[in-house]
Formats: C-alpha cells, structure tokens, sequence
C-alpha cells in the first residue's frame, strides 16, 4: 500500500491509514504513483437533519457497530 507517500495521513494498522492531505493524494493518483484502488474516500460528514436517519439505520441494524481500538489514533478528542 501506498499511504506512507500521503502527507498527514497517519498508519492505524497494516496498510490501514487515516486522514492525509487530500490534493497530494489525488495528485499521487492522477500522476499514476498511487492506483486508484488502493485509495478510499469516505463522506463522513453527518450533516444537521441526518443523524435521526443514522440513527434509524443503526437500529435496523443497516451498520455494524463496533467499539473502535483506533480511536486514540484518529480522533483529537478523547474517546
């Protein structure tokens, strides 16, 4: 994997990195160094209005939840 050549971005577990400056990463991508599939964006940004739908979806079980042994690695805030 390819996530040590992303600025900012922080390794978490084996080939598993978090964050990262997102312009170098598409540049890596578009010049070819980084392929396509060994990059993964997600929206994680829960907007106002949205949280009762995820809310609902935890519910019906659409997530699986699972207590998260990275949390000190990705979040500022204490777990």
């Amino acid at each position: 994997m390819s996530g040590h050549l992303i600025p900012e971005s922080e390794k978490i577990s084996e080939n598993l990195f978090w964050g990262g400056n997102l312009d170098k990463a598409i540049a890596l991508v578009n010049s070819k160094i980084i392929s396509e599939k060994e990059i993964r964006f997600f929206p994680w940004v829960i907007l106002v209005g949205q949280t009762y739908q995820l809310e609902q979806e935890i519910e019906t079980e659409s997530w699986v939840v699972v207590k998260n042994k990275y949390a000190s690695k990705i979040s500022r805030s204490k777990p």
